[in-house]
């Protein structure tokens, strides 16, 4: 029976008709005779008594599942504390200071690295690399101008061929670098 709006009233049979007509929506896809005693074996096997690992509770699982998984949980809290958190167990972090900053650092610094370049490093590379090895002074190895920061003092290379030798460069301020960019001949900086 249907109210106004033609929807079916709780309580209320549907007509034979309507059943007939969506049969094959209500009930999925039609099963062949021998699918449908297949369906039947497989539901009718008797579950299996198996004992929980962590609490040593019995409970009943599918017999599929008690031979495929080797340890068995009765739930989802079992489980958790069966496989992850052992009382008294040691954090796998426990003692690192983190994953930048502890071990991995320290194997990857210099030549270990494995993008390190040696000799073919570009012209920001090395420069960054400098500032690293030998630090940001604040005065002009030329001229002796101190408190220089950021842009205002450079790292200059002394024999102008890029090596990456801590020796080969000097630090100087920018009117000393520029002088000394223009000049073919180093004889006019006193270092």
């Amino acid at each position: 029976m249907r109210d106004k709006l033609g929807r079916f009233i709780k309580g209320h049979e549907r007509p034979v008709e309507f059943i007939e007509k969506h049969r094959s929506r209500m009930l999925g896809h039609l099963c062949s005779e021998e699918t449908r005693k297949k369906i039947g074996l497989a539901n009718s096997k008797p579950k299996v008594e198996v004992k929980c690992d962590n609490c040593k509770k019995n409970f009943s699982i599918w017999p599929s599942r008690a031979s495929y998984f080797n340890k068995h949980y009765c739930s989802n809290y079992c489980l958790s504390i069966g496989t992850f958190w052992k009382k008294g167990q040691k954090a796998w972090n426990k003692g690192l200071k983190g994953y930048s900053s502890g071990l991995v650092k320290c194997r990857m610094k210099g030549e270990e690295n494995p993008a390190w370049k040696g000799k073919e490093v570009k012209y920001r590379a090395l420069h960054s690399w400098v500032e690293r090895e030998l630090g940001k002074p604040s005065k002009c190895t030329n001229c002796g101008v101190t408190n220089l920061q950021g842009r205002q003092i450079h790292w200059a290379n002394k024999s102008r061929e890029y090596k990456r030798e801590l020796s080969d460069w000097i630090r100087l301020c920018i009117k000393c670098h520029k002088v000394f960019d223009r000049v073919e001949n180093q004889v006019v900086l006193s270092f």
